[in-house]
């Protein structure tokens, strides 16, 4: 048995979307959900309103300091400006450095919602990719099999 700790040390986020997209990361944020709320106002009751959980919402996925194929990400994001891109599902492997998988997520019904690219600067050599954001309608730990 390893332990995740010491392995995860130098690692990586290998990004799948769909049988197109494939990508590395090096930091993945919004991996958490938030309830909202309803509040109800009841009469005759002045110490304050009453809340009920409404429902669940997945939170936006920031996927930061990638490298990826252009021409892949032309591709992508032109699919989504023109409505074309599907919501497909992916998956999100946090690997060590000899590309050994550690942990998975899969995603649900994932779909771009944001691109920003990097400062181009040519004194500096950053990544290709500052930043995508990513909509989902679930976030499952481990791997759940593809269905057409």
């Amino acid at each position: 048995m390893f332990d995740l700790k010491e392995e995860a040390l130098g690692c990586y986020f290998r990004v799948m979307l769909g049988l197109d997209l494939d990508a590395n990361f090096s930091s993945i944020r919004g991996l958490s959900y938030e309830i909202e709320m309803e509040t109800y106002y009841e009469g005759g009751n002045n110490a304050g309103p009453r809340f009920f959980p409404a429902s669940l919402v997945p939170q936006r996925l920031v996927l930061e300091g990638g490298i990826m194929s252009p021409m892949q990400m032309t591709l992508w994001m032109r699919a989504a400006e023109l409505g074309t891109f599907p919501r497909v599902m992916g998956m999100i492997m946090l690997c060590n450095e000899k590309g050994t998988v550690l942990q998975t997520w899969t995603m649900l019904d994932a779909y771009p919602v944001k691109y920003e690219g990097p400062v181009l600067d040519a004194m500096d050599s950053k990544v290709a990719i500052a930043s995508i954001e990513i909509m989902h309608n679930g976030l499952l730990p481990g791997v759940i099999p593809f269905l057409p």
